[in-house]
């Protein structure tokens, strides 16, 4: 197996997913389960489906001296040429197909499909035009089973379905050309027959190992891309381009994006007084806060600090920031936390908010920069008087991001630099 396919894996870990495999069918029972898996391993099934389509032009274009030497330069020559064409066309289509839609889940197993079937009625076209080569055919037919189940990535329904009518089909043709003894079509069906049962087997167990893999690297990613206190992503999954990811959207389609800054205010004050556990207990309430008051998959949260949190909320302008934002510190700065001596614990929390409407500025904003500006209205916002929101729209020049009375400050000097990088 190729090591990048044992690379980060090209999901975002999310426990909606349900593990369980099919007994026979050797794919997961869950829907988006299997198209999780389908796309982290969409590189590697790339790879296996342009080698055999490649191989199978040049094979089927090449073994065309066969006919002429079988047949001669005749009609029939000329029909098996035609055919073998159309096959080397179809692999070729499919390789084109894949270079230009390299994200399709769906079409790998389509062009997998499509060249399987196009395959074997051509090869059934050589076997009926040449049928006095049964044996070589048989031969030609087991390793073409061989390559069906095992070289070409394609659903086991599917390949098993093709493989089998197939098969029939060769059994039925040979029957009809009445060129072989009772004995011989017993021979070459009983080794059909086996083929095919080896092949599903085979194609059943590799399949299962790959899930199972990718199981363990979705359990280890999510571990390591959440934080276990709050449930939310961490850091290590703001920054492998999810806020770009965010940003680029917003760019491509013109939309606003905000981004918020939470901070518990003096949370070092609430870990020395009522202990590091009621600290926790806080930060999982702040947390909870959040999550009901977040529009769920349309927004996202990152836990992004010891204390601070990000919001990154899509398709959202200044002032519908700012009403999640009040809705979120009002409702903190009135619930007590209950603690173990009975004493109710009081936190409050700031927030920075920048928005962006990326429908009217015409250059690029990187996530460091606006995370920065986010940073530096968090600060504001502290340093002002706790519990409260310091907010702006965010303009290319940025020019009054930088107050007088704030341009001293070193927070405000580094989101200087990220604006002029």
């Amino acid at each position: 197996m190729p090591s990048s396919y044992l690379a980060r894996p090209a999901f975002a870990p999310s426990s909606s997913l349900d593990f369980a495999l099919h007994p026979w069918q050797g794919r997961f029972c869950h829907p988006a389960t299997e198209r999780a898996f389908q796309r982290h391993q969409l590189r590697h099934i790339h790879t296996q489906l342009c080698l055999p389509l490649s191989f199978g032009a040049a094979f089927y274009i090449a073994f065309a001296l066969t006919d002429a030497a079988a047949l001669g330069y005749g009609f029939h020559t000329l029909q098996l040429l035609l055919a073998r064409l159309v096959a080397a066309i179809t692999a070729t289509a499919g390789l084109v197909l894949l270079t230009r839609r390299p994200h399709s889940l769906s079409l790998p197993a389509s062009i997998a499909t499509v060249i399987e079937v196009v395959g074997v009625a051509t090869f059934l076209l050589i076997v009926l035009y040449r049928p006095t080569e049964v044996s070589r055919h048989a031969m030609s037919m087991t390793i073409m089973l061989v390559v069906l189940y095992l070289f070409i990535p394609n659903p086991l329904l599917n390949v098993a379905g093709i493989a089998l009518t197939a098969t029939l089909a060769f059994l039925g043709l040979i029957w009809h050309l009445g060129t072989l003894s009772p004995s011989d079509l017993v021979t070459i069906s009983t080794l059909l027959l086996l083929t095919n049962t080896f092949g599903l087997v085979a194609t059943w167990r590799y399949q299962g190992p790959w899930r199972e893999e990718f199981c363990a690297q979705f359990r280890l990613y999510a571990l390591l891309a959440h934080d276990p206190l709050t449930g939310y992503h961490n850091r290590r999954y703001l920054d492998e381009q999810r806020l770009q990811q965010e940003i680029d959207r917003a760019q491509r389609y013109e939309h606003w994006l905000t981004v918020v800054l939470c901070d518990l205010d003096h949370f070092k004050r609430i870990n020395g007084s009522c202990g590091h556990l009621a600290g926790d207990d806080v930060l999982q309430q702040f947390g909870k806060l959040l999550h009901t008051t977040t529009r769920g998959p349309s927004d996202r949260a990152v836990r992004y600090g010891c204390k601070e949190f990000l919001l990154v909320l899509s398709e959202t302008d200044l002032a519908g920031a700012m009403q999640l934002a009040e809705r979120q510190r009002t409702t903190q700065e009135v619930q007590p936390l209950a603690h173990p001596e009975q004493r109710p614990i009081m936190a409050t929390a700031s927030f920075g908010v920048v928005a962006v409407n990326f429908g009217e500025i015409g250059n690029e904003l990187s996530q460091k920069a606006l995370i920065a500006i986010a940073d530096v209205l968090l600060y504001r916002a502290k340093q002002a008087e706790c519990n409260c929101i310091e907010a702006l729209v965010w303009a290319p020049d940025g020019d009054y991001i930088i107050s007088p009375e704030h341009g001293q400050n070193e927070r405000e000097r580094q989101v200087c630099s990220c604006l002029a990088h």
